[in-house]
C-alpha cells in the first residue's frame, strides 16, 4: 500500500527522530529527556499508522 501521509505529520514525525537521536547520544538512552522525546514520537508513529490504514 503507497498512501501518503499529511507533510505536516511527517516534518513532526523527522523533527521528533532527529531529536530523539541527539537526546540520545549526549544524555543517554535512559534519560528522562529521552524517554519522554520517544513516547512523544509513538504518538506521532500511531497517528501515521492510523492514516495509512484509512
Amino acid at each position: 500500500m503507497n498512501t501518503l501521509i499529511p507533510l505536516e505529520l511527517e516534518k513532526k514525525f523527522h523533527s521528533l527522530q532527529k531529536r530523539m537521536i541527539s537526546f540520545g547520544m549526549r544524555k543517554g538512552f535512559t534519560h528522562p529527556d529521552t524517554i519522554k522525546c520517544s513516547k512523544e514520537l509513538d504518538v506521532v508513529i500511531n497517528q501515521i499508522q492510523i492514516k495509512n490504514y484509512k
